[in-house]
C-alpha cells in the first residue's frame, strides 16, 4: 500500500487498515508533501518493487498530470502498480484518458485503473471494477439523462455526456436503484438514488437518532429491509453501477463539502439589504469540472444606492472566496421572485441549478471567473496576478477617466458608513470588496466594546492636523491623551505585566480566534497558522536557531499558552527551551 490521504479521511484509513489486515507493508506521505510535489506519490509507488494498491480521488491524479515533465519522470517505473483505486468523487473520462496517456511510457496499464464508489456510512468500497478490461465508459444523451432516462448517443444527439462506471458491488453488498419520491425500484433504464444494503453498511450516526433514520432506514414503498439512502443518483448498466449526479444538495468542489446553506449566509452578510432575500448555491459542471454558482434574488431596496449592480454581484462572490475559500464560478443577480421556493418559502437550489442551466434565468447581472488565486499552468499563485472577475451585465455604465492626481469618491453607501463609524469613534468596517484571506485583522474593529478608555483617533484629520506622521504623533501622545475624547476599548489582557507568568483571561478577539467564534467576530475562512518556504544557499542553521531563541524570548506573546480553563498566560523565557530547528539531508533523494 502507497497513501497519501490523512488518516481522517475513510480512503486514508482503509488504506493503513488494509495493509495491516492482509499482513502488507504500507508507505505513508504526508498529505503536505503530496500537494508540494505530487510527484512523490508516483516514485513510492515505483520504489515499491512489488504489486502496489494505491490510489486516490480523481484531483490526485490530475495534479500527477499537471506535474509531469520529462525529468520529473526520469527513471519512474509503474510496471508493479496493480490497483489504481480512484474514488471519492465523480469520475471523469478525461481525467483517466490524461493519466493513462502521461504514464503509460513509464509502465503504467490502463488496465490497472480501479473505478470504485463508496461512502464513510459503509467503510469504504461497495463497488469496484473487476477483471482486465478497461473502466466502462458510455456517452449518453444529456438532455434524456437530465430527464432521468438513460439513452446512448448517436449521430443526431446535440448534446453528449461521458460516464464512467464504477464497476459490480462486491461481498455483502446489495444495491437498489429507486425512485426517490415514491421509494419504488427503478425500470431498467432510469436515474435514481443508489441505496444500498447488507453487511457493509453501518449501524447508524453515533448519537444522532434523527440522521440516522433519515440516511440509514429507507424502506421501499411496499416494505421490506432497512437500506442506508445515499443520496446519489445513477443507474445500473450490465450489473455495473454508474453514478451520474447527487441528489443531495451538498455542493463538492476539488474534494470539499460545502454546504450551500453557508455560503447563501455569507452572501446575506455581504450586503445587508439583502437580508431576508433568496438565494441559492449550487455547483454545475463545466470543462469536466464542478463548479461553484450563485444566484442571489435582490428587489429594489437591495438595489437601492448601488451604482453599478455588476459590482454587487462581484462584491458577493469576492466575500464566498474569502469566507470559504473556494473559486466562484459566477454570482448572478436575479429578481427575487425568480428563484424557486417550495410553498412553505424554503428555496429550491436544484430547480435553480436546472433553470440556470438552460438559461431559463433573466439575470440583472453575473460576475463570472471569482478565483481564490489566478494560477499557473502548475496550478501555484501566480505573483502579482490580479484575479479581478469578468463582468456581464446587459448595461454597462461609462466611467470617466480617473485623474493622476485626485483619488476617485468612495461609493456612497460606503461614505455613509464611513460616517456612522465616526460618530461610534472608530473605524468602518473593513470594505468587503478588498477583503480577502489577508484582511481578517478588520475583525479587530468590530470587537463588542467592554471598557471605556481615553484614547487618541488617530484618523481625525481635523484634531491632528491634515499630515500628521508617527513620529509627530507619538511627541503630541500625552497631550492628546489629556484632552481626548473617550473611545470604547477593549480591556488589555494583563494590567499588571509583573504577572503576565500567572494565569489571566483572554480577550474577545483571542478567544474567537482560538477557542470559539461568536457571530460578533464574523473572521470567515481565517486561519491562525502562517507558512512560508524560502530558498537559501549556505544556511547556517546554528545561527539561524539562535535568532529565532532570541525574537522567542525578546516578544512574550510568541511564548503564551493557553490552558484548558480558557486562560492564557506568559512562560518565562528559560521555560520555552529552544526553537525546534529540524534538518532533511535531501541530497541522496
Amino acid at each position: 500500500m502507497v497513501n497519501w490521504l490523512p488518516a481522517h479521511h475513510a480512503l486514508g484509513l482503509g488504506s493503513v487498515l488494509l495493509a495491516q489486515y492482509v499482513g502488507g507493508s504500507a508507505t505513508l506521505i504526508d498529505p503536505a508533501d503530496f500537494v508540494a510535489e505530487p510527484m512523490r506519490w508516483l516514485r513510492a509507488v515505483g520504489d515499491a518493487g512489488a504489486p502496489v494498491l494505491s490510489g486516490g480521488p480523481p484531483f490526485g491524479y490530475e495534479r500527477c498530470t499537471a506535474a509531469a515533465t520529462e525529468e520529473a519522470c526520469a527513471g519512474l517505473d509503474l510496471s508493479h502498480w496493480s490497483a489504481a483505486l480512484i474514488g471519492a468523487e465523480r469520475i471523469r473520462a478525461r481525467t483517466l484518458e490524461e493519466f493513462s496517456r502521461t504514464f503509460s511510457p513509464y509502465g503504467f496499464r490502463r488496465e490497472a485503473l480501479f473505478p470504485a464508489y463508496g461512502l464513510t456510512e459503509t467503510m469504504l468500497i461497495v463497488t469496484g471494477h473487476q477483471g482486465p478490461r478497461p473502466p466502462l465508459r458510455l456517452d449518453l444523451d444529456a438532455e434524456a439523462l437530465e430527464h432521468g432516462r438513460v439513452e446512448p448517443a448517436d449521430g443526431e444527439t446535440r448534446r453528449v455526456r461521458t460516464l464512467i462506471g464504477c464497476g459490480s458491488p462486491g461481498v455483502g453488498a446489495e444495491l437498489l436503484i429507486v425512485d426517490p419520491d415514491t421509494r419504488q425500484e427503478c425500470p431498467p433504464g432510469r436515474v435514481g438514488e443508489v441505496w444500498i444494503s447488507g453487511s457493509v453498511v453501518m449501524d447508524g450516526y453515533w448519537r444522532r437518532t434523527v440522521e440516522t433514520a433519515a440516511t440509514f432506514h429507507g424502506v421501499l414503498a411496499d416494505g421490506g429491509r432497512h437500506h442506508l439512502r445515499t443520496g446519489d443518483l445513477g443507474f445500473l448498466h450490465d450489473g455495473e453501477l454508474v453514478v451520474c449526479g447527487r441528489l443531495k444538495e451538498l455542493v463538492i468542489v476539488r474534494g470539499r463539502n460545502l454546504h450551500p446553506q453557508d455560503i447563501e449566509l455569507t452572501c446575506r452578510q455581504a450586503h445587508p439589504p439583502l437580508a431576508g432575500l433568496p438565494a441559492a448555491a449550487f455547483s454545475v459542471e463545466r470543462d469536466d469540472e464542478e463548479q461553484l454558482v450563485v444566484v442571489q434574488g435582490v428587489d429594489d431596496a437591495a438595489l437601492a444606492g448601488i451604482v453599478d449592480p455588476e459590482e454587487l454581484a462581484a462584491e458577493i462572490g469576492r466575500a464566498v472566496t474569502a469566507a470559504h475559500e473556494v473559486d466562484v464560478y459566477a454570482v448572478v443577480l436575479v429578481p427575487h421572485r425568480q428563484v424557486p421556493r417550495t410553498a412553505s418559502g424554503k428555496v429550491r437550489r436544484t430547480a435553480c441549478r436546472t433553470a440556470f442551466d438552460a438559461g431559463e434565468l433573466r439575470p440583472l447581472a453575473t460576475a463570472r471567473g471569482l478565483a481564490l488565486h489566478p494560477r499557473t499552468r502548475r496550478g501555484r499563485p501566480r505573483r502579482g496576478a490580479r484575479g479581478a472577475p469578468a463582468r456581464t451585465a446587459p448595461h454597462r455604465r461609462a466611467r470617466r477617466p480617473q485623474h493622476p492626481g485626485r483619488r476617485r469618491a468612495a461609493p456612497p453607501d460606503r461614505r455613509r458608513a464611513r460616517r456612522r463609524a465616526a460618530r461610534r469613534g472608530r473605524g468602518p468596517d473593513p470594505d468587503p470588496a478588498r477583503t480577502g484571506l489577508a484582511a481578517h485583522d478588520g475583525a479587530a474593529q468590530r470587537a463588542p466594546p467592554r471598557t471605556g478608555r481615553t484614547a487618541p483617533d488617530v484618523r481625525d484629520r481635523r484634531r491632528h492636523g491634515p499630515r500628521t506622521g508617527l513620529s509627530t504623533l507619538a511627541e503630541r501622545l500625552p497631550d492628546i491623551r489629556a484632552g481626548g475624547t473617550p473611545v470604547e476599548r477593549s480591556a488589555e489582557p494583563a494590567t499588571d505585566p509583573e504577572s503576565r507568568h500567572e494565569p489571566f483571561p483572554l480577550t474577545d478577539l483571542q478567544h474567537a480566534y482560538l477557542v470559539g467564534r461568536g457571530t460578533e467576530f464574523p473572521l470567515g475562512g481565517v486561519s491562525t497558522h502562517f507558512f512560508a518556504e524560502f530558498d537559501a544557499t549556505g544556511l547556517d542553521t546554528v545561527r539561524l536557531r539562535t535568532a529565532l531563541d532570541r525574537m522567542v524570548a525578546r516578544h512574550d506573546m510568541l511564548r503564551a499558552v493557553i490552558g484548558s480553563d480558557g486562560t492564557q498566560r506568559v512562560l518565562p523565557p528559560e521555560r520555552t527551551g529552544h526553537t525546534p530547528v529540524v534538518e532533511y539531508d535531501l541530497r541522496g533523494a
